[in-house]
């Protein structure tokens, strides 16, 4: 989520172009000077704005840095921009590191970035380092087997099973011994590397195994001390950045004082304590005590901090905890004023996917904010709540791109033939991706009415991807079989039917 309190280009460029520079005062009206600097229009970046932004991509302040390296996405195929975000990706804050566009990584520094304390980050590396038969990964992928993240330790074992390394046999048997909760996940694994079965594999090396240790640090980690203590005593730029950096510190004493960050005099430094707390459920330390904080200062006076907690709280809406994440959740959404704070909160509420979450989801359809209604149409499940149906459909229509996008795609997974015109209707959607989620949605459905349009998308949309899934999903229709009786009362029984089906149990919750 990122604050919409931002000011026009024009003033932005005034500023710039008058004062010879930046010459604001620290906080927030600084970053949003930062983001005044983007329009989406400008394919090229002009000069002077390329040399701000890099300058402000240094600024002692991360959230600067952090928009700074945000605008500069923009025009991520620019060599010189594309040199500042590689220095981006070694920042000392772990939100500027994830920050810079297109996440591919040289795999050259994807070693580094497997030990990366940001556990995002780590798990990124995994992914995108696990390519069969290189042989220079095997040794991280058997120390990420250790990561306190489940995510990457699976990964790993998939990785190293197809890495065809046979020198990963033994670590990895070596590794059950230990963690023998991890046995379904080693045997597809060494599958994978031997073509055998674990029991035939473990009897031959069975003489040769010791126990791994059960836990081994394996990544970097900062000292939490030296960070506390600028924390408590730092001035704010300092306090911003220990918050920052406390995010994945393993320590009580860490924890103690995010929360006591939380009442810091400075919004910004506020903030990033919210940040912060808001990373620990990703780490799986869901505590009653970061819930209670987080929804504590999800009722900040500063609207940038209340919207930074709103998607912390977010992240404990499944779990042992999510029973009083949702309530809250459900409650700050119908009393917020900020759209920002809003959008946040829908957007956390989006991931419940209950039939009641999707009800209160389906009042926001019509936020004055384009951002909440785009998260609102996003977390509607239409499986939990068949009757929303008609509602998202009117999102089709909806001003906002975004919001018709995720419509057009939302509204084909139940298979009802109500949306088969209206989605015929946008085929000729100004936005790619909504002609695109449009013929998506016709070819799930299977929509034999709508394959004479289709064939027209096929053949004549300016996108070369609208075509081809067009195709696809004329080919997707054609191949299915017939659904419908010749007898109207039969499909009429037929749709009645399936609505009296049971919902998920996943709805209910």
């Amino acid at each position: 989520m990122r604050s919409s309190r931002v000011i026009s280009l024009s003033i932005g460029l005034a500023l710039l172009l008058t004062q010879g520079g930046f010459a604001f005062d620290e906080g927030p009206s600084k970053t949003e000077t930062v983001s005044s600097l983007f329009k989406p229009e400008n394919k090229n970046i002009d000069p002077i704005i390329f040399e701000e932004l890099s300058r402000l991509a240094k600024d002692p302040d991360p959230y600067v840095r952090l928009e700074a390296v945000n605008q500069l996405n923009t025009w991520y195929e620019d060599p010189k921009v594309a040199e500042v975000l590689r220095a981006a990706a070694h920042d000392d804050i772990w939100i500027v590191r994830r920050a810079p566009f297109p996440y591919g990584t040289p795999r050259d520094l994807l070693l580094d970035d497997m030990v990366d304390e940001d556990v995002g980050i780590r798990d990124s590396a995994v992914f995108q380092a696990a390519r069969p038969n290189d042989s220079r990964f095997v040794d991280a992928f058997l120390d990420r087997l250790y990561d306190p993240y489940s995510k990457i330790v699976y990964d790993s074992l998939i990785a190293l099973g197809e890495s065809n390394d046979k020198r990963a046999i033994k670590p990895i048997l070596e590794f059950l011994l230990s963690h023998p909760e991890w046995e379904s996940s080693v045997k597809i694994s060494i599958k994978l590397l031997t073509g055998e079965p674990l029991e035939k594999v473990m009897e031959a090396y069975r003489s040769e195994l010791k126990p791994a240790p059960k836990n081994k640090v394996t990544f970097k980690q900062r000292e939490a001390a030296p960070q506390i203590k600028l924390l408590q005593e730092g001035n704010r730029i300092e306090r911003v950045s220990a918050a920052l950096r406390l995010a994945w510190a393993d320590k009580p004493e860490a924890l103690n004082a995010l929360i006591w960050a939380l009442k810091d005099n400075d919004s910004t430094v506020r903030a990033a304590a919210a940040q912060s707390l808001g990373a620990w459920p990703l780490m799986g330390r869901w505590t009653e005590k970061v819930l209670h904080a987080l929804m504590e200062s999800a009722i900040d006076s500063d609207s940038m901090v209340r919207e930074i907690s709103m998607v912390g709280v977010g992240q404990f809406t499944y779990g042992e905890y999510s029973a009083p994440a949702i309530e809250f959740l459900e409650k700050a959404v119908q009393n917020e004023k900020d759209p920002s704070v809003r959008a946040a909160a829908v957007y956390s509420l989006g991931g419940v996917n209950t039939t009641r979450s999707s009800k209160i989801l389906l009042g926001f359809l019509n936020d004055p904010s384009a951002e909440v209604r785009e998260h609102a149409v996003r977390g509607v499940n239409l499986e939990c709540l068949p009757s929303g149906l008609e509602h998202v459909i009117k999102a089709l229509y909806d001003p906002n791109p975004s919001v018709r996008r995720f419509a057009a795609f939302s509204v084909g997974r139940p298979k009802d033939r109500v949306a088969v015109q209206p989605l015929i209707d946008v085929l000729m959607d100004s936005d790619e991706m909504v002609r695109f989620g449009a013929v998506s949605s016709l070819g799930f459905i299977g929509a034999p009415e709508a394959i004479q349009k289709m064939k027209e998308v096929a053949e004549a949309d300016p996108s070369e991807e609208v075509r081809e899934r067009a195709r696809e999903a004329i080919q997707n229709i054609e191949n299915q079989p017939a659904e419908e009786s010749k007898y109207p009362i039969v499909n009429w029984l037929f749709k009645l039917i399936s609505k009296l089906k049971p919902l998920p149990e996943h709805c209910k919750g």
